[in-house]
């Protein structure tokens, strides 16, 4: 018997028969057909609310190594309003609950670590406001933006004895220092893989090799010292710096961080990130921080101009 003809059938035999008849037999037949069909409605659903709803940053400003876990969503409202953002185009985030602790790599940090890493890579991150010393941090991996290069004159008069500076000869010192210990690496590869001869000569030497772990210590506990005086050093005062570079405005009265109790036991400082794609924001925030006024239009139009400049 044909298909056609095997269906024409069944549906003859069903035709006088009641609903429930008819039910059960569509059931039997068919439940998987629903059930893979109900299936993929609700993932296609579910895939493109995902899609609308994942919408790209107008801000973000990443509070960082925060005391405290006050809930940001009526400031990110307060701050969207100020900025004028379409939120029904973009999101907002003041994000307080990512901490690095500065001694230790416990897995919470890692994983910390490596979502800021990602997100700066992404071009996510707006604005930090952290603790100095996270913030030198990062001024000497070079991801803060200057900010004699963005923030309007006036601006930059007010919080003039605000500023916090690296100097970036520091930076290069360590950049040229990190290329010789590479460079010092490969040549020891290198002389690892040579003949017994290398080893009869090394072995001559034998009698000195006391002199020689003495003088190498010492050499590693000075290199040590230098490299942490290094790590370390930025002011606030640039006239001791060859290349004085302001990464970062002290916050040092800020209504907002009051209220949250955001920086209990720091001064917390400001910085923009050198890719924001929202440089106007960015300054914005920094107003907001303040209390200063809001940014006029004008402001906005010469901020955007010299971010295109920097590109």
């Amino acid at each position: 018997m044909a298909l056609r003809d095997e269906i024409r059938a069944e549906q003859s035999k069903l035709k006088d028969k009641p609903f429930k008849d008819k039910w059960n037999y569509f059931w039997d037949y068919y439940k998987i057909h629903v059930i893979v069909g109900i299936c993929l409605v609700f993932f296609i659903g579910s895939l493109v609310k995902d899609m609308l709803g994942n919408k790209p940053y107008g801000f973000y400003g990443l509070l960082l190594n925060s005391t405290s876990y006050a809930e940001m969503e009526p400031y990110e409202q307060e701050f969207a309003q100020i900025i004028n953002l379409d939120q029904d185009k973009y999101s907002i985030d003041i994000d307080n609950t990512t901490n690095v602790k500065a001694d230790g790599y416990d897995e919470l940090t890692m994983a910390s670590i490596e979502k800021i890493m990602a997100s700066i890579a992404a071009s996510e991150i707006d604005v930090f406001v952290a603790d100095q010393d996270t913030i030198r941090k990062y001024g000497y991996n070079e991801t803060l933006m200057d900010l004699r290069n963005i923030l309007p004159a006036e601006t930059l008069e007010k919080y003039k004895d605000q500023l916090l500076y690296i100097d970036m000869l520091d930076v290069r010192l360590e950049q040229e220092k990190a290329m010789n210990i590479f460079g010092e690496t490969q040549t020891e590869e290198t002389d690892a893989t040579g003949d017994g001869e290398d080893f009869e000569a090394a072995g001559s030497g034998a009698g000195t090799a006391g002199e020689g772990t003495e003088n190498s210590a010492d050499e590693a506990a000075e290199a040590t010292e230098t490299e942490e005086d290094l790590f370390a050093m930025l002011y606030t005062d640039p006239s001791g710096m060859t290349e004085p570079v302001p990464v970062g405005i002290y916050l040092t009265d800020s209504k907002v961080l009051e209220e949250t109790q955001s920086y209990l036991n720091c001064t917390p400082v400001y910085a923009m990130l050198i890719n924001t794609k929202h440089p106007a924001n960015a300054v914005s925030f920094l107003h907001y921080l303040t209390g200063d006024a809001p940014l006029s239009e004008d402001d906005i139009f010469a901020i955007e101009a010299k971010a295109a400049l920097l590109q």
